[in-house]
């Protein structure tokens, strides 16, 4: 039981970690686009 726990959360961590990058990676293509059109 607290195995299937651990599991589930490092589960969680790791797709929550997937999901930052993924916003960071956003925000940083949304900066170069804006950088772009004020150029």
């Amino acid at each position: 039981m607290l195995c299937l726990l651990l599991t589930a959360n490092a589960g969680y961590f790791s797709s929550f970690s997937l999901h930052q990058k993924q916003i960071i990676r956003a925000k940083i293509i949304s900066k170069r686009y804006f950088i772009n059109l004020n150029l």
